[in-house]
């Protein structure tokens, strides 16, 4: 908006409705207590009834793209 000159209303209404993606995800807000960087949703895409356990690595919230976890 500062960079074009334009109010609000003017900027949300060049922005069109197709370009928003709702997602029916579970989340958790994650913020940095050490760096202070602001609180972002982390959204979660669960997964269900695997016929195996699939090993993987961990990333620092405990949340893996491949490993699974037990379901409780």
């Amino acid at each position: 908006m500062r960079r074009h000159g334009i109010d609000a209303d003017t900027a949300s209404a060049r922005i069109p409705d197709t370009s928003v993606e709702r997602l029916q995800l579970p989340f958790v807000t994650i913020g940095s207590a050490s760096t202070g960087q602001p609180a972002f949703p982390l959204f979660i895409n669960q997964h269900y009834n695997l016929p195996s356990a699939i090993a993987g690595a961990f990333n620092s919230y405990g949340l893996s793209p491949v490993a699974t976890i037990p379901w409780f």
